[in-house]
């Protein structure tokens, strides 16, 4: 929910906002294209993102996270910013993946 909160906060303030995928999911969705089912599953999962299930270690964390968020811009806001930084980084992958391709022809 932490993660949610920093991008509510980008969001209400117009700031800019960088977002890191973790080696584990770049190698996962680079397995994915390897074995060419990656973009559906991708795509699957891309539209089922929802802020509003997110969880924290401390439960009351995520409470006052989702609590703000429904009484200011809503989780769409949140949801809508989230996909545009995830593309941003899934975009970036897929053009690597390809660069890589085109030095091994």
């Amino acid at each position: 929910a932490w993660c949610i909160f920093e991008t509510y906060v980008c969001v209400t303030k117009g700031l800019p906002m960088t977002m890191i995928v973790p080696p584990a999911a770049q190698a996962e969705f680079k397995r994915k294209l390897d074995i060419g089912v990656g973009l559906a599953a991708v795509q699957q999962k891309f539209a089922a993102i929802d802020s509003k299930h997110s969880r924290s270690t401390k439960p009351e964390d995520a409470q006052l996270i989702h609590e703000l968020i429904e009484q200011t811009y809503g989780f769409e806001a949140v949801n809508q910013q989230v996909k545009v930084q995830l593309l941003h980084c899934l975009t970036l992958e897929f053009q690597n993946y390809m660069m890589r391709g085109m030095r091994q022809a």
